[in-house]
């Protein structure tokens, strides 16, 4: 009885069957890549963005067309911040140039007292080219 019982332990061993459990797989280590900003800030963009848009000519220095440019400035603002708090903000750099761009429309517009509407605009055609830039440095990975 002990000879086939060594017997077996032997083949069991040579057949790669132990007594012990096989260690747990070590656990995969995934860096995440951060994703995509432009598909993040879409919604956030399309919301700012929404039409019929209140600024015209004869209504630029209207409450409803200056809430309408604070909606798109706050959203830009954010997404300036979100970039800035980024390890890879710097492959963002055009994005944030065009932030900046957008701030001084805004400040224009603040302190115009003529042409004001062309100011307005600025800060909407900024916002625009901020969501189009974001996309093109997104993809530029």
């Amino acid at each position: 009885m002990r000879r086939t019982l060594i017997a077996l332990t032997a083949v069991m061993t040579l057949a790669g069957c132990t007594a012990e459990p096989p260690p747990p797989p070590a656990p995969s280590t995934t860096t995440s890549v951060p994703g995509s900003l432009a598909d993040e800030w879409d919604e956030k963009f399309d919301a700012a963005l929404r039409t019929p848009q209140p600024c015209g000519p004869t209504t630029a220095r209207t409450q409803d067309c200056a809430d309408w440019l604070t909606i798109q400035v706050e959203v830009v603002s954010a997404l300036s911040a979100a970039i800035r708090a980024r390890d890879d903000s710097s492959r963002y750099s055009r994005t944030l140039a065009g932030i900046v761009k957008v701030f001084q429309s805004r400040e224009a517009y603040e302190e115009c007292d003529d042409d004001c509407w062309n100011h307005a605009w600025q800060v909407n055609l900024g916002t625009l080219a901020v969501r189009t830039t974001l996309r093109a440095d997104d993809q530029a990975r």
